[in-house]
């Protein structure tokens, strides 16, 4: 089915809502919701493209309105680049490996009767554009929610938000999820995928499927426990970027995943097996330009062909870390996990300076939601725009405890020229 006027006009009206939110709300406040908003409601696989501009759809149009909110209405200017550091290079990474990528496959790809178009400059500056959008909410994030009552602001916005939505979510578990075919006129998946088993229906509202859904679910959950709850321990997560290098390898124990697994459920078992295997084929495809990738139009993917001559895809991607390596190669990953993964170890290590217990607890939390997030891109492709916010809101509170407590330092040192009068030394 089509999309109904309806879907574009929604598209098209965000930016107006976005300006409501920026002119009675402050800035970071009203850059959650105009973010997290448009990413719980408006429509699934709609949208408006442009000759060389990357599309505008429910994630793209969120971003820029929300860069354009802060733009203006923010009371500091909205710094991408500061000095340079680790940070700094994974963004490079991130936004100008594309474009490497896009140069270095010029090269159309015959696959019996299907041809793979060559990507190269044009697409490049395309896929550099599609990718500073995507990292739009992280920039702001970085910049502006680095204060102890943003991160609080940040876990009230989603408890809120996951309270509102639930009551959507509750409704389609009980009368099917129509809501986004009720109001944008089409399903935006196959509707087998929502059915379970004795006449329930797994809920996604305006999300795209039910385990977007179900993993916003989570995330707001976790977020009002942090506010509840008066301990929360922040684990050091390192999976996300350990496992696709041990599969890379071939370092990382599937059969005894497997066995394990299958003595629990045969079917999940069976499950697992074909997700590894595909992984692997994927692996070896990407091993061939593993630095850059294949880029994008499916030339990461793996093909046959039948006695016709007739290519036909045979690639199953779940993951975003497979996709990711596949398309943009390892420079691609590095930039894209690095920046979600290094805002959780910076948490970490100013998890000891907090200023206050609360501030802890909320940044503790916080960081569990990025870990978890992050955890999640290996089975799973969703990686939304509120995640972006979400972790460069991380990282700059994070930088912000740390400077804090260097300036301390230096202020308390014994060289500092405040503490030398009249030639002699005093201990601060």
């Amino acid at each position: 089915m089509t999309p109904n006027s309806f879907a574009f006009f929604s598209l098209i009206a965000w930016p107006l809502v976005s300006l409501w939110l920026y002119l009675s709300r402050p800035a970071e406040t009203a850059t959650m919701w105009a973010i997290l908003a448009g990413q719980l409601l408006l429509p699934v696989g709609t949208f408006f493209k442009l000759e060389m501009v990357p599309q505008f759809d429910k994630n793209s149009i969120p971003n820029l309105c929300a860069l354009a909110g802060c733009i203006i209405f923010a009371r500091r200017p909205l710094r991408i680049l500061s000095r340079m550091g680790v940070a700094e290079i994974l963004i490079l990474f991130c936004v100008v490996g594309p474009l490497v990528t896009s140069l270095l496959n010029e090269d159309p790809i015959f696959i019996g009767d299907k041809v793979l178009p060559g990507v190269g400059a044009y697409d490049g500056v395309s896929a550099l554009l599609s990718q500073f959008i995507m990292l739009i909410p992280f920039f702001i994030g970085r910049a502006f929610l680095r204060r102890a009552a943003d991160t609080l602001q940040v876990f009230c916005v989603l408890s809120l938000a996951g309270l509102a939505y639930s009551l959507l979510l509750v409704f389609e578990i009980r009368f099917s999820p129509q809501l986004h075919n009720w109001l944008y006129g089409y399903y935006p998946s196959d509707f087998i995928q929502v059915m379970r088993g004795k006449g329930s229906f797994r809920p996604m509202a305006f999300m795209g499927n039910g385990l977007v859904a179900t993993f916003f679910a989570m995330t707001a959950t976790v977020a009002s426990a942090a506010l509840w709850r008066a301990q929360v321990r922040i684990v050091r997560f390192g999976v996300a970027l350990l496992y696709p290098f041990l599969r890379t390898f071939d370092a990382f124990p599937t059969h005894a995943v497997l066995e394990v697994s299958g003595a629990t459920d045969e079917s999940r078992a069976e499950s697992l097996k074909f997700r590894f295997d595909q992984e692997s084929l994927l692996l070896e495809r990407a091993s061939q330009r593993f630095l850059f990738g294949w880029g994008r139009y499916g030339r990461n993917r793996i093909y046959s062909v039948d006695y016709r001559g007739v290519a036909g895809d045979t690639s199953v991607t779940d993951g975003r870390w497979i996709i990711t390596l596949g398309q943009f190669g390892l420079i691609g990953f590095l930039g894209e996990f690095g920046l979600l993964a290094i805002s959780v170890f910076r948490a970490a290590k100013a998890l000891k300076f907090a200023e206050s217990f609360r501030d802890s607890l909320l940044l503790s939390a916080l960081a569990l939601i990025v870990a978890i997030n992050v955890v999640d891109l290996l089975p799973n492709s969703a990686l939304s725009p509120w995640t972006w916010l979400l972790a460069g809101s991380l990282l700059g509170r994070s930088e912000m405890i740390l400077a804090r407590s260097r300036n301390r330092n230096l202020q308390t040192s014994p060289l500092n020229p405040a503490t030398i009068e009249g030639g002699k030394l005093h201990h601060a």
